[in-house]
């Protein structure tokens, strides 16, 4: 502005108090609008991490699901436990429950030992035998579990045989069994998974198991039989033809 005369005028200055009130909303506009960057509360979490973080908590919760459920029955038998007392063992609802496992006999029976020993059977290199490799994948995926979750595979395996209820799952599960280990087999050889020589030699070995099984289902619930090296010897005199017939 220029007054009469020629010179320029000031320039008008609001009073200090209008000036910061004014400066305050300003400044939350600006926030609200994106114009300042927000406070650094920390470095950025990746979204891989943080699905590692929610995944290992699901298998947390699953893993105390499961481990409850096995401790419950063999205290007071499996007709006697109930999903309510499961749930609140692990200290979940009832909803949560089922969501990790449909039924009791689910959460009794639903294990990831196989899913492991195929994944390290396939690690091993092209030229080791499927009868080695499978051994090696079993020696692998029990060597990494602890001496609590080799008990409670061990319990759940008598279970499959001396309860009624979960013992007519048997043939499906096993039958599954050969499937997987099929496909396993088939993607080391290169040989279709329908091949007969695969699964012939999936269901053999899946027989071994079952025997290995049986055997120490039928030891009770006295000395806690060493399941995987039973296994492992019991495949090696298979492979080696050493079974004295």
């Amino acid at each position: 502005m220029i007054r009469a005369g020629g010179a320029p005028a000031p320039a008008f200055r609001a009073p200090a108090h209008t000036r910061s009130a004014h400066s305050s909303r300003a400044l939350r506009r600006s926030v609200v609008i994106g114009s300042v960057p927000p406070i650094p509360w920390g470095p950025p979490v990746r979204n891989d991490v943080l699905m590692g973080l929610r995944e290992r908590k699901k298998a947390a919760t699953r893993a105390a699901i499961r481990h409850q459920a096995l401790e419950l029955i063999r205290e007071q038998g499996y007709e006697a436990t109930t999903t309510e007392q499961i749930a609140a063992a692990a200290d979940v609802s009832e909803s949560t429950f089922f969501r990790y496992f449909p039924t009791k006999e689910e959460a009794v029976l639903t294990e990831d030992v196989l899913a492991r020993v195929c994944r390290y059977f396939l690690d091993e290199p092209e030229s080791v035998p499927l009868t080695d490799a499978l051994r090696a994948g079993l020696r692998r995926a029990y060597a990494e579990m602890s001496g609590a979750d080799r008990d409670g595979d061990l319990q759940r395996r008598r279970l499959m045989f001396t309860v009624r209820e979960l013992r007519s799952s048997l043939i499906e599960r096993h039958a599954t069994g050969i499937g997987e280990l099929a496909e396993a087999a088939a993607e080391r050889t290169g040989r279709p998974a329908t091949d007969l020589d695969v699964r012939s030699w999936a269901g053999a070995c899946i027989g071994v198991l079952l025997s290995v099984l049986l055997a120490v289902a039928e030891e009770g619930e006295g000395e806690p039989a060493d399941f995987p090296d039973l296994l492992d010897s019991a495949l090696a005199r298979f492979q080696g033809g050493a079974l004295g017939l």
